[in-house]
Order: structure tokens, then sequence, then C-alpha cells
């Protein structure tokens, strides 16, 4: 993606964020404080919601076949939930 500045999250890409500051917000003991890396970098960033609703009718690549729904079922009991 050359020409693109920004930090990428999850696939996303935020021209606004800021570079993550693990480093600085390291303590003495090197942990990160992630209080602190939300503070410096992520609280100014955009966010965007990049997810689909999934329905039968959703297209998808035809190697996969059509979709198939159910309901969650208990690997436990072979049961679904209630």
């Amino acid at each position: 993606m050359s020409g693109i500045v920004g930090q990428s999250y999850h696939g996303a890409v935020s021209p606004t964020a800021p570079p993550l500051a693990a480093p600085a917000a390291a303590s003495a003991h090197g942990e990160v404080d992630l209080w602190k890396v939300y503070d410096q970098a992520l609280k100014a960033a955009k966010y965007i919601d990049l997810t689909h609703t999934l329905t039968p009718g959703s297209p998808v690549w035809k190697g996969f076949g059509p979709a198939v729904f159910g309901p969650a079922v208990d690997p436990s009991t072979g049961l679904p939930y209630t």
C-alpha cells in the first residue's frame, strides 16, 4: 500500500492515527502501560467499522458453495443452545 501514511488496525488504515508509542509507555520493569498507549496513540484515532452482516443470501466465492446457517450447537451435547 504505497502512498498511504498511517497506522494499520485489523486491515483498515487510519491516516489520522499516530504511530503506537508502546516503548515510551513501558515501565521500569519492562511492562507496557496500556492506558498510556491508549492516551498517546489510540484515543485520537478514527475507527471505522468494516464488518458485514452475513445472511443466507450473502454473495460468496463460488468455490465455497452456498452458505449454510443453523442454530449454535453445544459441542458437548450436540444440542442447540437455548
